[in-house]
């Protein structure tokens, strides 16, 4: 099966989070290196996250590892699609309202769950991307 693992900014390094699936009180956050949070993108087949500076580490991600970039509908930059296309990576855009510097965007959770499922499912199917052990 698919593992998830969450991965956090801090200064100095990253948190590195385990989600236990819906059932469960949350997720265990436990600090990292820098080095950790690298290891982490370069050995996962996907990432999920919300467009900005974390996602510019994917330049470690294997190739063929889909990458769902959350950001506005309003940001015509796209740094990240652009990362994706020279590194061989599978770009996924999932828009949100709202501005670049809004505090609090609309998720769209309905839209962004069909999205997750179709990225999954080409995961499931092996589709485009290439064994990548666990941590």
């Amino acid at each position: 099966g698919l593992r998830r693992m969450l991965l956090r900014g801090r200064e100095g390094g990253f948190e590195i989070g385990t989600w236990h699936g819906p059932a469960s009180d949350g997720v265990d956050w436990r600090k990292a290196t820098l080095a950790e949070g690298l290891l982490l993108f370069s050995r996962g087949r996907a990432a999920v996250g919300v467009h900005g500076s974390l996602l510019m580490h994917l330049y470690v991600a294997p190739p063929g590892a889909h990458v769902v970039d959350i950001q506005t509908m309003h940001t015509y930059d796209l740094p990240v699609y652009h990362l994706c296309a020279v590194l061989g990576l599978h770009y996924w855009y999932h828009p949100v309202g709202g501005r670049h510097s809004s505090q609090i965007l609309p998720l769209r959770a309905k839209r962004l769950a069909k999205l997750l499922d179709s990225v999954s499912q080409k995961l499931l199917e092996g589709r485009g991307t290439q064994h990548v052990d666990e941590l």
